[in-house]
């Protein structure tokens, strides 16, 4: 019994901790929001044995047409050089400046995508080239930037902190247990009373239970940006294993510091199975491990306004994709996109006995995301059930489970 005491005494303490580090663990990865680039070379080809050979210019200077952006001031010793192409456009203009009377004008024309990346990323332009006949000669090769490690790194510590904080919170526990089952110096040992076996055996079917998850609108009350609410029913087989289904709804209507608006609500459902590592106790406590299924199919609606100015006029449109090269903003406004996910969860946590036929506890939940679907223009920020959709997360339930009485 007094291990089962200090189980539930370092179960709440670990509850908030986890919480925590959970809420401080996830933090946004903006690195893919630069402005992607064409990668070009520079080549000479001889006119009369075709052979491609590679070339250097001495200096180049290279802007922006019909505006007075300077993309490459004066570079010396050119092969390789890295422009960007133009937002509002299907086509992009630049002049290449060899000296001040030589110069050549280079017409590449490329498809434009918006694409939605995240509430705190904002939006990114995804763009392709179309290749032509006239500019067959030249090899031109587009590449994004790569993600920044840093990011991944700073998750890692935050996980090492919440964890050695975890095992700092657990040490005054276990020195007060020892301090108390030490007996005096000076008193002699009692001795030991044979503890009665609390081991008992079930029945295979020993009732239906219903549970209700607190912890999703708990949240949502307290300022979180999502709403959860579910429901779950298990078949108690032998008090040992569980299968499990779990229904709910989840959604978010949520405006961003940026002026980014994303709406999304749908159903989703868990099946799976718990096993309760206390199947031979009479207490009811239960300490349960489990795996579940999960799906959801939905449709988001991301949007961009534009900022009028009531006082001094004018607006500011999208400040995610204007360009800065070229001038201008390109409106973001879509909606009614459909995105499907499918995952599993890794589950642990404890429900206590306790008053008759009522239990309570909590579980945190590692989701794995398995598939996915999203449409055209961006990820969703999202998904009912599952969490926010850039990579694994962990979430949380706190349940209130009644057994029915058959």
């Amino acid at each position: 019994m007094k291990a089962l005491v200090r189980f539930i005494i370092f179960g709440a303490v670990l509850f908030p901790v986890f919480s925590i580090a959970i809420s401080c663990s996830e933090e946004a990865d903006c690195s893919m929001t630069t402005r992607a680039m064409m990668q070009c070379y520079l080549y000479t080809l001889d006119p009369d044995t075709k052979v491609v050979s590679n070339d250097t210019l001495d200096s180049l200077t290279v802007t922006a047409f019909g505006t007075d952006s300077v993309i490459i001031n004066n570079q010396k010793k050119v092969h390789d050089l890295s422009l960007p192409l133009r937002y509002t456009t299907d086509s992009t203009v630049l002049v290449f400046h060899y000296s001040k009377t030589l110069t050549d004008t280079l017409v590449i024309h490329q498809t434009n995508t918006p694409y939605f990346l995240s509430m705190d990323c904002g939006y990114q332009m995804k763009q392709a080239i179309q290749m032509s006949d006239t500019v067959a000669t030249v090899l031109i090769l587009f590449a994004l930037q790569i993600k920044k490690p840093e990011f991944m790194e700073q998750k890692i510590l935050n996980y090492s902190i919440s964890l050695a904080f975890c095992l700092l919170l657990s040490l005054p526990l276990q020195a007060q247990n020892s301090d108390i089952s030490a007996p005096p110096a000076n008193t002699p040992p009692k001795k030991e009373k044979k503890e009665a076996k609390e081991e008992v055996h079930y029945p295979l079917y020993n009732g239906i239970s219903v549970s209700v998850d607190l912890w999703g609108p708990g949240s949502k009350l307290f300022g979180s940006d999502f709403f959860s609410s579910e429901v779950a029913v298990d078949v108690n087989l032998k008090n040992r294993f569980f299968p499990i289904v779990e229904l709910g709804y989840g959604n978010t209507d949520t405006w961003s510091d940026k002026g980014i608006h994303y709406k999304t609500g749908a159903p989703y459902f868990r099946i799976g199975m718990d096993y309760n590592a206390l199947y031979n106790k009479k207490h009811g406590h239960m300490i349960l491990v489990g795996l579940r299924y999960a799906a959801t199919s939905f449709k988001y609606d991301v949007e961009a306004l534009g900022i009028n100015d009531p006082e001094y006029g004018g607006s500011l449109g999208n400040p995610n994709l204007i360009d800065g090269i070229w001038g201008n903003s390109l409106p973001f406004n879509y909606k009614g996109m459909k995105g499907s996910m499918q995952w599993a969860e890794f589950c642990v946590g404890i429900r206590a006995h306790v008053w008759k036929d009522l239990y309570m506890g909590w579980a945190l939940r590692f989701k794995f995301r398995m598939s996915s679907s999203v449409a055209e223009h961006g990820d969703p920020w999202y998904v009912p059930g599952y969490g926010k959709y850039n990579g694994n997360t962990t979430g949380v339930t706190y349940t209130i489970t009644y057994k029915l009485p058959f």
